[in-house]
């Protein structure tokens, strides 16, 4: 086999490769959109994070937490829906969210009523350290008298009164906060901004650890999603391979789509890649050239039909050795799927410029 045409048949696998991971992301983009998945884990990380791992005061310490979501700084990065569309989805996430909270106080007050209809229940998917830090402190000096010295706070954390406004766990947290704080400050530093930049620093480390965990979520339902489409879209790599072995036309219409994709989509290393404007330049140049079919359109690959590529699925008959291969085929895919657009579009740039340079001269 020509070295050229395995390479253009390599192209249009990671063109088919780099689409579907596209359509991927952008499903998933939207159901977390719509079911405000990074509010939602952000909120029940700070959640455990005040925890430590201690579940005796879960129900101060989410009303804590609330005390703080109702600051300003961080209610200012609250932003009600705009279009109709996501206020409809915001007020069912709200009720759906309020049937899944434990009863306690059944009735809703006119300001209550008043906050859905201003912020629909949307919260900041994302908080700086910084922010978080300064609502934190502003909570402990409602709790008591407004300290301003840092002996006034260490003496209201170590107070056995305390234990009645701040649950426990987080109070031993913030007191040794406090007494690292006051190991490392220095003469004439103020110690109480020592200690708030030592509350950043842990709520920074956590958010950290909770990104880690919120990608590795989200991760499962793009597999998942990945592996739906291969089968609704009957992406078999090795079918493809065949069409694409099979049809030169179709082989050299993508891998000189390929070229123009790479020159007029130039990328930074230092960078990470635009996503979305990848996503609009591939929808442009690969709009009707990618072999892309329902699974309901495509059955022959996997399936006995008299009438090749005419027959419906009723109609074909089951072939279980076509059936395995098309398995096989939607696996391989799904993998390559799953490892994202920026993967295969760094690899496709190295395939245009082999192509491109051609193969390397015998050495005499």
């Amino acid at each position: 086999m020509n070295v050229s045409v395995m390479l253009d048949v390599a192209i249009g696998l990671v063109i088919v490769y780099i689409s579907t991971a596209l359509i991927v992301s952008a499903i998933q983009e939207l159901i977390a959109s719509l079911l405000q998945w990074r509010s939602q884990h952000l909120k029940e990380s700070i959640l455990q994070l005040m925890l430590c791992h201690d579940a005796t005061g879960l129900n101060e310490t989410k009303h804590f937490r609330d005390q703080i979501y109702e600051n300003p700084l961080i209610q200012s990065m609250n932003h009600s829906a705009v279009s109709v569309w996501s206020r409809l989805t915001s007020h069912f996430v709200f009720h759906w969210q309020k049937k899944s909270e434990s009863v306690g106080d059944e009735k809703e007050d006119e300001q209550e009523k008043a906050y859905e209809k201003l912020y629909l229940t949307s919260s900041p998917s994302y908080i700086e350290p910084e922010i978080f830090a300064i609502a934190l402190v502003n909570e402990l000096q409602k709790n008591t008298l407004p300290f301003e010295t840092f002996q006034e706070l260490i003496t209201f954390l170590e107070s056995p009164e305390t234990q009645n406004k701040i649950p426990q766990a987080l109070r031993d947290t913030l007191l040794m906060l406090a007494n690292n704080a006051k190991i490392k400050i220095n003469a004439g530093e103020n110690a109480l901004l020592s200690f708030q930049k030592e509350i950043e620093n842990w709520f920074h480390t956590s958010m950290k650890r909770a990104g880690g965990i919120y990608k590795r979520n989200t991760q499962l339902v793009c597999f998942l999603l990945a592996l739906i489409i291969t089968i609704f879209l009957n992406l078999d790599t090795f079918y493809i391979s065949q069409i694409l072995l099979n049809n030169s036309i179709l082989r050299t219409t993508l891998a000189n789509n390929a070229v123009q994709l790479v020159n007029n989509f130039p990328t930074d290393n230092n960078s990470p890649l635009d996503v979305e404007q990848l996503q609009e330049n591939v929808s442009k140049i690969f709009s009707n050239s990618l072999p892309i079919a329902p699974i309901y359109e495509n059955v022959t690959n996997f399936m006995d039909c008299q009438q090749q590529n005419s027959c419906s699925i009723q109609e074909a008959q089951p072939n279980l050795r076509k059936f395995l291969s098309a398995l096989c085929g939607w696996i391989v895919t799904t993998l390559a799927v799953f490892m994202g657009a920026p993967f295969w579009f760094d690899l496709l740039g190295q395939l245009v410029n082999v192509r491109a340079n051609g193969s390397k001269p015998n050495r005499s």
